[in-house]
């Protein structure tokens, strides 16, 4: 049982690594914003 949950998580992290996304809505406030190029969503 381990080994196949082992398995099955590392089968899944791969998937979603390959299909990741840059975040770029972090909070208007958020101290993230400070040191990243991202802009700001404000309406």
């Amino acid at each position: 049982m381990e080994v196949e949950q082992s398995a099955a998580i590392g089968t899944y992290i791969r998937w979603r690594n390959t299909r990741a996304e840059p975040k770029t809505d972090f909070a208007p406030d958020s101290p993230i914003r400070q040191w990243t190029e991202y802009p700001a969503k404000a309406a």
